[in-house]
């Protein structure tokens, strides 16, 4: 990954759709404490004792059943009772550790964000108590005339893909190292340009799919790397000067389709290719074939606002208006390195937003929604927005690699927080690099390695420390 500039005009928009939005098994539907059924009166018969049927099975239909289905994400299935009872414990003693329904935003004492999250997937404190008392009694079935009327299932899809864009042929990992491959998308109905409202990558080898990085190719600078097959290899491209690439999506393990409100799009140019960008990761599975590709739906009509997507961070040294900061244990030491076998080592950066060009150009600019992102070894990423006299954290994530979303505000463009000159975004992430970070153990077991010392890079065991805001501004 590139060093990023620590300057940001904001009249200079790329026409770009979201970034990383990360599943959370749910439906969509954000909690409603008042109307969770452990609020009702108990029944007389067991007073005190929460029962599958009427206390147990919303919840899980509420949060769970998207990917915790036949053919989910998930690893196994939460739609009958047998399922359930037969995972109480695990579903207590993960709900309790609010690593289900994975949500990572939490109010924390250094970050009470000042908006409501669209989609907040977190239970509360007393429906996690209902899940934990109904495990501890023995997961009761109770009476099945109190079960909620059963919803229609869905899995995690695009709604309604206009348009299905794939590889000419798939491509084959070697398994001996992470590789990145480019592969250039072409479609007829493209050439004019279009307004693109969801979006979709639909990874075709999980085993091998680190990640995956769509964005645009306006110039057709990337399309004139490609081999016969469309692809070829980008290893470092982010290093190479193409700075008019604008992204689309970002898919990481868990992730979700992006689905736009009507009024909101992003706008792809006329002319412009489509390049998606995968990291393998085969970690030694030699032979690894895979065809992933990317749904779009094309709205039909002009938004009323325009998405566009930016990645802040990953600094290798101080810059203007910031970059990296010094150690805040060590003010000389002003280097990206994050220490074998130490749980909590924080990197700061900071990013100063600049006065547009022309401010004829200039308009209101509205953050829409806010994420971080790390590796393996990073455990919480942590978001402010800073203006003279008044300071917000944006979000504070309890990072977890498997499960990285966007998370947006849900409320109206107009209510939204905004970015203006002057203003100072600082990111400050935090690393445990030992074997007690489970998803880094991991990893290093997998490669019969112990902690090491990592620095910022691509690769798997490298490290990164970003902000990706959404911003949002009206369409002329």
């Amino acid at each position: 990954m590139a060093q990023r500039h620590s300057r940001i005009w904001i009249f200079v928009w790329s026409p770009i759709a979201s970034a990383v939005t990360a599943a959370a098994c749910s439906t969509g539907s954000p909690a409603a404490p008042s109307a969770s059924p452990q609020n009702e009166a108990p029944d007389a018969a067991t007073p005190d004792i929460p029962t599958f049927h009427r206390n147990v099975e919303p919840l899980l239909e509420a949060h769970c059943l998207k990917c915790h289905q036949p053919g989910g994400i998930a690893p196994f299935s939460l739609v009958t009772y047998n399922d359930a009872q037969s995972m109480a414990p695990a579903i207590a003693f993960e709900t309790g550790a609010r690593r289900m329904p994975p949500w990572g935003a939490q109010d924390t004492p250094e970050c009470k964000p000042r908006l409501p999250w669209n989609r907040d997937e977190r239970l509360t404190d007393v429906e996690i108590k209902t899940i934990a008392d109904w495990s501890a009694a023995g997961a009761p079935e109770g009476d099945t005339k109190d079960a909620p009327p059963r919803r229609e299932l869905t899995k995690i899809e695009l709604t309604n893909p206009t348009l299905t864009l794939e590889p000419k042929t798939p491509f084959v990992a070697s398994g001996t190292r992470d590789e990145y491959r480019c592969f250039v998308l072409e479609s007829p109905e493209l050439a004019d340009g279009a307004y693109i409202g969801g979006i979709n990558v639909v990874p075709g080898n999980r085993k091998i799919v680190h990640h995956a990085v769509v964005m645009t190719d306006p110039k057709g600078t990337f399309a004139e790397k490609a081999g016969p097959d469309g692809s070829f290899d980008c290893t470092g491209m982010s290093d190479d000067g193409t700075a008019e690439r604008t992204l689309l999506e970002i898919w990481v393990p868990g992730s979700n389709p992006h689905e736009l409100p009507s009024n909101i799009a992003m706008q792809l140019v006329p002319g412009a290719k489509i390049v998606m960008r995968i990291h393998y990761s085969p970690g030694g599975q030699t032979a690894q074939p895979d065809s992933t590709k990317v749904q779009l739906r094309i709205a039909k009509t002009k938004p009323e606002f325009l998405l566009s997507t930016i990645e802040i961070g990953n600094f290798i040294g101080p810059v203007d208006g910031g970059g990296l900061l010094p150690d805040p244990n060590d003010a000389e030491d002003v280097e990206f390195r994050i220490p074998a076998n130490v749980r909590a080592h924080v990197e700061s950066m900071q990013l100063t937003v600049a006065p547009p060009d022309d401010p004829t150009k200039a308009g209101p600019v509205y953050i829409y929604g806010v994420m971080g992102h790390e590796h393996l070894a990073g455990i919480d990423v942590k978001v402010d927005l800073e203006r003279a006299g008044d300071s917000q954290c944006l979000l504070e994530d309890k990072w977890d690699f498997h499960w990285q979303r966007m998370y947006t505000y849900a409320v109206s463009p107009e209510a939204l927080p905004t970015l203006a000159a002057g203003d100072k975004i600082k990111v400050r992430c935090t690393y445990d690099n030992s074997m007690f970070n489970r998803r880094l153990a991991a990893e290093y077991k997998a490669r019969g390695l112990v902690p090491m010392d990592l620095k910022l890079g691509e690769q798997t065991l490298d490290e990164m420390c970003l902000v990706i805001p959404q911003l949002l501004r009206r369409h002329l």
